[in-house]
This record gives structure tokens, sequence and C-alpha cells, in this order.
């Protein structure tokens, strides 16, 4: 306990002064007693307090009391009382407090903490957040409250910024209680420090950022790191670990032990062996969430054994320990009733298994209205992650039926790609491009751990700054979705799911929805691998593109396929050339007018963007940055004749070169076309963290999301500029995101390493058209049959032609958009998907693949 404390019973009044130094004499022995770990003599020394507090000074006895009382409180658990009777004494201490007044007196704010902390270490796991009463909410959350007695909070920061991230996550508030909790857990090894780096573990290991998590970790005293070392070992697949360090957890008599081990049986498909260890913990005194976590593993292991009425008895077990749709429970709920689906089918019951699975989906959703996301839908990464297998049983028990086909395509919205409908259908939060290309210049640069953590922090205090709160969008119905395609009958809609256990392919065109199913999602992925193999370099074999789009695109599907064809891939598609892929001689972009989007909602909602003839702006970046002469990028030697040739294409295009070619030059304009002729670097490690690299430096997603470009095409000539960081179910963060964030209509870039003599023929070729008012999607296709057949067959092979993609909506001729769902909020806090993610990052910034002498 602090000294300030002992200074603030010691300072009594004039009045009483025998009974106050009595009092003052036994709690000064109390407290050294506690230190010296002699529970029995603390104790003792306190019930006397308690007795005294009524003969000191009148205007010191409720403060007496209740550090009398609170003391015992924390003796108690000092010596180990069992917590449910330690959780009853704090309770009865406060409520003496509270109608005491002790509460209001000046200088109790260190004991107001104090019981505080107290009750969350001894209440039930979960029960503080939702229990806690508004006043002490409001009290912890003050923006001042460091403010209000700092000499007296000195010795309790670290665990008020503990309690005050715990209660903020979610909500607006949680960026800046973040980096407050990150600066709190840099401190000393006492016991609180490493309860915030559990903290700060924790959190980031929920949205897989593994090795910042470890960051943490390595920091802890090694007895405090142990359950949360076999946690991670479990949360990374690493089952041998786990069972190692859950093993030892059990051994040393760990509460949790039980748990992590059964977790990690079960994982290792050793059901026999784990229902045991969960026995063991539903024989203990768990709280809801363990028990609902115990029931859930335990249902798992009878489902696998076969002992269905069991397995069924322990899932509602699950769903009971869970209650209702409380935030804290809700991944597992949904998880929950993933697994009844799950017990259905396998029991022959499709109806209930298809109608359990989308329940299963329809939890999560409700469950992220309630909660503010961070711009990646960073709360819900692992709840869609861990309902891919109920995405899998929904496209595997549906019936085929009219009826429910709508429910299936809502289901793959509901999915996939959320994290990017947020970011499109968002507004620009005033970002600070400047300070934050400064600091994204200096974290690519940086070597040193502890370099890393400084530029993390100072990322963080940004992301405070300009960081604005919104609403995440609202995926359309399934009744919307429908409206969607049968007002768009001539645009037939692909969208590929490459689940956890399965691959399909739904085939949506008017009013029908047809399934096809793509086999193992190894093949499918190996598939995707040869056809980016065969269009990355000249040399690349062209039976990898023809073996792709048998295993991709199954002969029915192209019988039905009209004119315009809207792709929806998943997101581990995201490196697939899908124009390049052979159609029986003729490659898929050349046949059809190709769109790729994320997903439908995606797609309507860029539908519905317009242009405002605001002319044409060229970007010519540096042939060369000292950036890229460290990564090794080769000089873009063609650049100026590419640009040349899109400004002769649009007569009056603006044209920023060479120092002029800067981030501010860009958002100094709103142009109608945006062609950025420039280096990209994809970052397969750090989300989001793609670069452009400009004249005034390294220009990161974020930042680019802050431009102005409503209803603009844009125009990325720059290699792999369509690449980024796949982020679980929630779709692919890069520069296209960037662009369609700050109000893009469409944007078009490669998928891969690119040429650079041929793309500036191919730019040539795609603006002529444009330049004549063809669609994009048609001036895309007829740039590539041009380039393709161009005299001499030199740029045959899809490596010159086939990287380029449009990722937008239907194109403007055909399209019908899709009415905003009711209720729908926008406003997304976009700097985030710039300047937070980059706290994230504890990873070496990788170059990309070696480049060919001529590859942009």
């Amino acid at each position: 306990m602090p000294a300030a404390l002992a200074l603030l019973l010691l300072a009594g009044s004039g009045r009483g002064q025998d009974a106050n130094a009595s009092f003052d004499a036994r709690f000064a022995a109390g407290m050294r007693s506690l230190r010296a770990g002699e529970t029995l003599s603390a104790s003792h020394a306190f019930a006397v307090c308690r007795e005294l507090a009524a003969t000191v000074a009148p205007e010191r006895r409720p403060a007496a009391a209740f550090a009398a009382a609170l003391f015992l409180a924390e003796t108690a658990v000092r010596a180990g009382d069992p917590a449910v009777k330690v959780h009853a004494r704090l309770l009865e201490v406060i409520a003496d407090a509270l109608a005491s007044g002790a509460w209001q007196q000046s200088g109790c704010e260190a004991l107001r903490l104090h019981a505080l902390v107290l009750r969350w270490q001894t209440g039930p796991t979960g029960s503080f957040r939702r229990e806690l009463p508004p006043t002490d909410r409001a009290w912890l959350l003050r923006d001042d409250f460091f403010e209000l007695a700092p000499r007296r909070l000195d010795d309790y920061a670290v665990a008020a910024s503990v309690l005050r991230f715990e209660l903020g996550v979610g909500s607006e508030r949680e960026p800046a209680l973040l980096a407050e909790l990150r600066r709190a857990a840099v401190g000393g090894g006492d016991e609180w420090s490493d309860t915030a780096r559990a903290k700060l573990a924790t959190y980031f290991a929920e949205r897989r950022a593994f090795d910042r998590a470890e960051v943490y970790v390595a920091r802890m005293a090694p007895t405090r790191s142990r359950v949360l070392r076999a946690w991670l070992a479990l949360q990374r697949e690493d089952h041998a670990t786990a069972e190692r360090l859950a093993r030892e957890l059990v051994a040393a008599g760990e509460s949790a032990g039980h748990q992590l081990l059964a977790d990690a049986l079960e994982a290792s498909a050793r059901p026999d062996e784990a229902l045991g260890h969960y026995d063991a913990v539903l024989a203990g005194v768990p709280d809801p969430a363990s028990i609902a976590a115990a029931q859930n593993g335990r249902g798992d292991c009878l489902l696998r054994l076969g002992r269905l009425d069991e397995a069924r008895a322990s899932y509602a077990a699950a769903l009971a320990a869970c209650g209702d749709d409380r935030v804290g429970l809700i991944a597992e709920r949904a998880e929950t009733t993933k697994d009844l689906g799950r017990l259905a089918e396998r029991a022959g019951d499709r109806d209930a298994a298809f109608g359990n699975y989308l329940t299963a989906l329809a939890i999560g959703e409700r469950a992220r209205a309630r909660l503010l996301a961070d711009a990646f839908g960073g709360s819900w990464l692992r709840i869609h992650a861990d309902q891919s297998t109920a995405i899998d049983g929904v496209l595997r028990t549906w019936s085929g039926d009219a009826a429910a086909a709508w429910q299936v395509v809502h289901a793959l919205e509901l999915g996939r790609s959320r994290g990017v409908l947020d970011v499109t259908a968002g507004t620009a939060s005033g970002p600070d491009a400047e300070a934050l290309q400064q600091l994204v210049r200096r974290r690519l640069e940086a070597v040193a751990p502890a370099e890393i953590e400084a530029v993390a922090t100072e990322l963080d205090a940004l992301r405070v700054r300009t960081a604005a709160a919104g609403d995440a969008a609202t995926v359309p119905s399934a009744e919307a979705l429908r409206g969607f395609a049968r007002a768009n009958p001539g645009v037939a809609m692909l969208s590929w799911w490459l689940g956890a256990e399965q691959a399909f392919l739904l085939l949506v065109r008017g009013d029908r929805v047809e399934r096809f199913d793509l086999g193992a999602v190894a093949g499918c992925r190996d598939a995707v691998t040869a056809a980016w193999r065969a269009v990355a370099t000249p040399a690349g074999a062209a039976t990898g593109l023809r073996l792709a789009a048998e295993r991709l695109l199954p002969p029915a599907v192209r019988a039905q396929l009209p004119d315009v064809v809207l792709a929806v891939v998943d997101p581990t598609m995201a490196r697939l050339p899908l124009a390049a892929l052979d159609l029986g001689g003729e490659p898929f972009g050349v046949r059809h007018a190709l769109v790729q989007v994320p997903s439908l909602a995606v797609a309507a909602l860029l539908g519905g963007r317009r242009t405002h003839g605001r002319g044409c702006l060229v970007v010519e970046a540096p042939s060369r940055t000292p950036l890229g002469d460290r990564l090794g990028l080769d000089p873009l030697v063609f650049e100026q004749r590419e640009c040349e040739a899109v400004r002769a294409a649009w007569g009056d295009a603006t044209w920023l070169r060479g120092s002029a070619a800067a981030f501010a030059g860009i958002a100094a304009r709103t142009p109608d076309l945006l062609h950025v002729a420039a280096h990209a670097i994809d970052c397969p490690g750090l989300p989001t963290q793609s670069v452009l690299l400009l004249a005034d430096g390294p220009q990161v997603m974020g930042a680019l999301a802050g431009l102005q470009l409503p209803g603009t095409l844009v125009v990325l000539s720059a290699c792999a500029a369509a690449t980024g960081e796949q982020r679980g179910r929630e779709g692919v963060f890069g520069l296209v995101e960037g662009m369609l964030a700050a109000g893009g209509r469409g944007v078009i870039a490669p998928t891969t390493a690119v040429n650079q003599q041929a793309t500036a023929d191919f730019m040539r070729l795609l603006h002529g058209a444009l330049a004549r008012g063809v669609e994009p999607a048609f001036a895309l296709r007829e740039a590539r049959r041009a380039l393709r057949s161009t005299a001499g067959g030199n740029y045959a092979h899809p490596h010159y032609w086939g990287a380029f993609t449009l990722f937008g909506g239907i194109p403007h001729q055909q399209a019908v958009s899709l009415p905003p769902a009711a209720g729908a909020g926008w406003r997304r806090p976009l700097l985030w998907l710039g300047a937070a993610v980059l706290a994230f990052a504890g990873f070496r910034l990788l170059p990309r693949q070696q480049r060919g002498v001529r590859l942009r």
C-alpha cells in the first residue's frame, strides 16, 4: 500500500489525538506485516483498526473504517481465502463506504481505486465490466483521471490503466486507452506491469498479431506468463507446444491447466483424453465463460466419438452458461450454435443443420452492431474466422431451393470482406499526412526492437489525435441482395468461397442462384498459386492458367456467362490473375468484361458512385527514391513515355512530375481520373502497410484513404499494387482499398510485378479507350486484346497484360445501385487503417519478390 494512504490516515484534526495515534499505530503495524507476508498478524492488526475507527476524530471516521475494512479484504486475498468470500466482503466494504460518504472525501481516490481493483480481481471472470455501477465506470473513465490525485495514484497508475482499457475496449475511446496501456506496460517487473503486458498480449493475439503479442509475453516474469504462453501456443495452432506447457500447468496445480490441456488434446484429435480434463474444469468452481468453453469442448469431443445425445446435452449447457447475447460470451455462443449445426448434419437432419449454421452467423453480426469495431473489424476477426465452418455448412446443407438461396448469398456476405465494406463505406477523418509520412519512413527503416516500439507508440498517439468515431457498415439483407441481382440481369456474379473444409462457387444471375462444389480447398489454393506463377514472369508455364480455370471455373459455369462478369473472389485468392485464366484458348479477361470486388455489398456501393468531369491527373513519381534503392527496386525507365501517352490520350491532363509528384499535389485536386506511375511495396507481414513511393516519401493506405476522390477512377501503374494483407475473413487491405475509401468508383491495378515497357504500351491502349468514353471494364478488355495481338506476338504471354485488374462496381450503363440498408451508418475512422495497424508491427519490412531488369 502506498505511503500516501498512511499519510492520509495520520492527517487528523486536533481532536481525539490519542485515539488517532492508536489507530495510526495499529494501521502502520498491519501494513508492515502485510508487506512482510505475515497475513495472520496483518489480519489481527486491521481487525483492531476496524474497532478503533469508531473512536477517531469524527471527520476521519468514514475513511478510517473504509481503509481498515479494505485492508482486511486485501489480507484475505494474500492469505488465499476463497475469492467468492473475499468478493462478498468487498461488496459490503464498498456499500459501507458509500453509505458513510467516504467515497466523496478528499484523498480517498486511491482507496476507491484499490477497492475496485480488488473487486475486479476476486469477482467472476467477465462480471466486473457488466456489473460495475455507472458512477464508478464514469469515474474510472474520466479524461482527467490521472490528474485527480497523482501522488496518491502513482502506485496504482498501471492498475488504473488496465482497468480503464478493459472498460473501454470496443468503444470510440479504445485507441486512446490502448496507447495509455502501452505506456503503462513499459515499466518495471512488478505484478501490475505484467498484468498490463498480459492484457496487451491477449489483445494482439486475438487480432492474429502473434509476434506482437510475444513481445509483451517475453517481458513478463516467467512464473506469471506460463498460462499465457500455453494459450498463445494454442492460438497459433502449435498444439504440441500447447500440450507440453499445459501439462506443466496441471502439474503445478494451475487452475487453467486443465482447460488448456483439454483444448490442445481435442485439437489434436484425442477426444478420449480431452474429456477427462474438461470434466476436471467443470468439477471446480468455474465462472460462466469457463463453463461455456469447457462444455463446448466437451461437446466437440463427444461429437467426434459419435455420442450425439451426450454432445447435444453439453452444447445445451454451454449455451445456458452463455446466457443472452452478452458481448463477452458472444464468440462462444456463435461457436456452440455452429457446433449444433455440425451435430444436426451428423444426425442427418440437414434442415436443422442449415438453420443452426445461419443462426451462428447472425449471432456474430448482432454482436458486431453492439460495439464499435476498429477499422479492421478487429474485435470480430476471431468470430468470423471461427465461423468459416458455419459458412461451409450453409453451402453444404443448402438443398438448392429458391427460398433459401438468398440466405446462402447473405451468409457469404456476412462471413467475409466485412472490414473492406466498413472501409469503403466510410469517410475520411482528416489524417495528418505529413506526420504519418515521417513515421512510416522511420518504421520502414527501423531495425532495433526498441526503435520499432518507439515508432509504434508515436503512431498510437497520432491515431488518438486524428481518429473519428463511427459505426460499422451494415451488410444488406438477403432480400436487398436479391433485388440488386434482379436489377442487373445482364451481369453474372461469381462468388468463390475457399472455406475451412470445402470450396464452393456460387453463380448468381437475375433471380437464380446455383452452387458448384470445387472439391478440396488445398487443390483450389494450389490452382491459385499455379496461375500466379504463370503470370509472374515471362517464363511462366501457361498450363497453370488452364489447370486453374478447370478447377475454379467449371465448364457448366462458363457456358452460362454473359458479356459482363462481376467476380467476388475469396480473400485467399487475392493474387489470382483472374483475367489470364485460359478458357479453352481464350483468356477469361479477353472473352468477358471482368470486374473484381470483395463482396456484392461493396459492388453495390461502388456502383452508385459517378464521375463529375473534372479532368485527368497524371502523377509521375521519381524514377528512383532512397528507400527504393535501399530495397533494390529497379529505376522506372519507361515511366516518362507512359505518362506522355496518358497525357496525349486525354489532351488537357495535368501532369505532376519531380518534386510536384507528392501526396500534397494529389490532395489538392479531385480529378475524374487519376493515373499514378510509381513504385509500390506490398508488405506481407504488416496489414495495410503497403505503400506508394511518391516524391515526398512512402504513402500508406491510411494516408491515401484521406484523399478526396469522389467518383474518381484510379489507375495504379505499379508492381503488385493490387495486393495487400489478408485479415482473417475480413478481406484484403492495401493500396486499392485506400483509394476506394477515398471515394474512388474503381481502381485498375496489377496483382503481380509487371514489365515496364509492356506497361507503357498497355496504358497507351487503355487510356485511348477510356478517353473515348469506353467503360473501364470494356476498356480493360479492349487493351488486353490489342496488346495480346501485337504484331510479332511479343506480348502474347499473359505476363504482359494478365495482371491488370479492375476493382469496382458494375459498369454504369448496366448498373442499378442497391439502396442503403435502413439504419446503416457509414462513418469510419479511416486513418486507423494507416496509423493504428502500424502499432501492430512486430515484423521487419521485407522486399518484394526478385525483379527482372525491366519490372516495375
